[in-house]
């Protein structure tokens, strides 16, 4: 008979923890929301159940996409039937994260119109008006200061914003950005315009202390062109949790070259004192983002040259060397069998395969481009 595991009552709710977004806010299902989301929010600091708080709160921002204002507006009833609850404002932060993202768009800046821009400054606005309403209650809202990174890194922060942080105005109200049709379309469909009119005065009198603490001290004394904005965010992310590596992961990956930084700025956050957090398997899930920039070729012409194919071969092999997660692992061998296809050695590629496709599983036609078979 084979050993059965005990499990702690944390981790049994961890485990069994699923949040039916689709099933449970049609229903106004409050505390069947709230019961697995607490038990990720509480769950021991290991990193398969931190990674679960943050993918229920990006899972949230999926759901804003497929359902749009009726998103918002479960989470307002939310709101008004349980005040005192922390999770409408965390949910309503991946809202705001969803259209910010969507407004921003994956394109390149040049391809991004004046309205688009905006929108999104909009969606940063409420965004912020959020996290504040979500930290001033004393929630764990961790996720949502990750977010914040992001919108940080793409766009700086508003106005408004850096006066009231950094000299202790208060806004009355917010400035709009900008007006016309193209950008009226824009935001109506994520009532972002009406939320940051409602919001902004009904904002507290002082920031929550979490954003004003430690991090905002160690802000003051940094050159405020560089990245100090983006950690400032990050160290007020350690301070809800401090073993928030998916914070860690989204301020790191905008460090690279393609956002201003550099591999090189990337491996040295990793070893500085402020990731001694981390241990060294997490540590190389923040050195991996600059690793794998560096085999990643974003131009598939070059590969044509064989000096560089073989390079990015020998890369990839190095980088399999290191202790990685093996989702990470996973990601390496996937792009390796896209490189041994390339180079013509089809059975080396799909030797790949069952080291790939449990943990990165490969889109139409992925596999048909990695083997050429």
């Amino acid at each position: 008979m084979s050993e059965i595991q005990a499990r702690s009552v944390a981790e049994s709710l961890v485990a069994d923890a699923c949040v039916d977004y689709d099933a449970l806010l049609p229903q106004r299902a409050w505390d069947d929301l709230k019961r697995p989301l607490a038990a990720l929010r509480d769950a021991p600091h290991v990193r398969n159940g931190q990674r679960d708080y943050y993918g229920a709160y990006r899972e949230f921002a999926d759901y804003s996409h497929r359902h749009g204002s009726e998103a918002l507006a479960a989470l307002r009833h939310w709101r008004a039937d349980r005040p005192d609850s922390e999770f409408p404002a965390l949910l309503e932060a991946a809202y705001w994260t969803s259209w910010f993202e969507r407004y921003r768009s994956t394109s390149t800046v040049d391809q991004v119109t004046a309205a688009m821009w905006t929108a999104a400054r909009t969606a940063q606005d409420a965004l912020l008006c959020t996290v504040v309403r979500m930290l001033e209650r004393g929630g764990n809202g961790w996720p949502a200061l990750a977010s914040t990174i992001y919108t940080v890194a793409a766009l700086g922060e508003p106005d408004w914003w850096t006066r009231w942080l950094l000299a202790g105005e208060r806004p009355a109200s917010l400035p709009t950005h900008g007006a016309s049709a193209e950008i009226d379309e824009l935001l109506a469909p994520s009532g972002a315009a009406e939320a940051v009119r409602e919001d902004a005065p009904a904002l507290p009198a002082q920031l929550p202390a979490v954003l004003t603490g430690e991090a905002l001290a160690w802000r003051r004394a940094q050159n405020e062109d560089g990245p100090a904005p983006q950690q400032y965010w990050l160290r007020a992310a350690f301070a809800l949790d401090p073993s928030a590596l998916e914070a860690a992961v989204a301020y790191v990956c905008l460090r690279m070259p393609r956002w201003g930084g550099s591999w090189e700025e990337m491996l040295a956050f990793a070893d500085s004192p402020l990731c001694d957090r981390f241990d060294e398997e997490e540590r190389n899930v923040l050195r991996f983002f600059a690793w794998f920039d560096e085999l990643e070729v974003d131009d598939s012409a070059w590969l044509e040259d064989p000096r560089v194919l073989r390079h990015h071969l020998r890369l990839g092999q190095q980088l399999l060397e290191r202790p990685l997660p093996q989702n990470l692992r996973g990601r390496v061998h996937k792009y390796l069998a896209y490189l041994e296809a390339l180079n013509g050695r089809l059975d080396a590629a799909r030797a790949h395969y069952p080291h790939s496709a449990p943990h990165n599983p490969y889109q139409e036609g992925e596999s048909v481009r990695a083997a050429r078979a």
